[in-house]
């Protein structure tokens, strides 16, 4: 999997999987096209957390928001950002790499820390 290329060692592992049937094409255009704005449910609880009205297709409104698409192939997709997402002020507390070396920076800094 791509994720693992970036995060490698994790304290918590939780897999879900969903059988479409449909040609993969046809799902990763509808992923791509879908636009949050289509949920009401998706619009509210992003209104809830604090991160504003959203505007455009997932992918725009993600990476406008900070996420950094770290790699993608014809089945897989991984974007990254770091923080402390249970804060209460959580758009303060995120971390938002602007490039794959920043993203891995993380990490570095991150093993270097004292205990």
């Amino acid at each position: 999997m791509l994720l693992d290329d970036f995060l490698p060692e994790y304290d918590f592992c939780e897999r879900h999987e969903t059988f479409i049937q449909a040609p993969p094409d046809a799902v990763r255009r509808a992923v791509q096209e879908w636009r949050p704005t289509e949920s009401f449910l998706w619009r509210w609880l992003v209104r809830l957390r604090g991160l504003g009205s959203p505007k455009g297709t997932l992918r725009e409104w993600g990476e406008s928001n900070g996420f950094l698409c770290l790699a993608e192939t014809e089945h897989e997709v991984v974007y990254g950002q770091a923080g402390r997402f249970w804060s209460p002020n959580e758009r303060a507390a995120l971390v938002s790499p602007r490039t794959i070396e920043e993203f891995h920076g993380l990490t570095d800094r991150a093993s270097r820390s004292p205990p």
